[in-house]
């Protein structure tokens, strides 16, 4: 599957793909299953099939056209505009090919643990953004920072 983890598939290095707590419970189902401790399975949507929405959709030109002239020092503004940008998100149509791949991999849960199986759904919160950034932001940093000490070798 394209856009669809299962928590077996991914780890701590996976926190920009699929969130820290899908990749918290990747770590435990490896580690803990080792020993003995039952721990649920499930699947992520990865981040890859937000960016497909998005781009898929068209919701990402329209996004850019939301915040072209945005002025963050005014609030009321800035909240009607994010406002707006939630319900071309909320309101999109999935792609059915993405859809698809959800409802496959609910069906392997039902498999695996029973008809109508429950589920939890979670979405990136505001630290793993902010951790994702900073190591983009880090990453960044440590490549300019080598490209100046390769350019004074030579």
């Amino acid at each position: 599957m394209k856009y669809i983890k299962w928590f077996e598939e991914v780890g701590i290095g996976d926190v920009a793909l699929v969130g820290g707590k899908n990749a918290s419970l990747g770590e435990m189902i490896r580690n803990l299953g080792k020993n003995g401790v039952n721990v649920p399975s499930g699947f992520a949507i990865t981040a890859d099939a937000y960016k497909y929405l998005i781009e898929e959709t068209g919701i990402k030109g329209k996004i850019r056209d939301t915040l072209a002239d945005l002025d963050t020092s005014d609030m009321v503004n800035l909240a009607e505009r994010g406002s707006k940008i939630r319900g071309m998100i909320t309101n999109a149509q999935i792609p059915a090919d993405l859809e698809e791949e959800i409802r496959t991999a609910y069906r392997e849960m039902e498999k695996r643990y029973g008809e109508g199986v429950d589920v939890a759904v979670r979405s990136w919160r505001r630290r793993e953004r902010n951790w994702f950034i900073k190591k983009k932001e880090q990453e960044q940093r440590k490549r300019k920072s080598q490209k100046k000490i390769g350019k004074g070798l030579y």
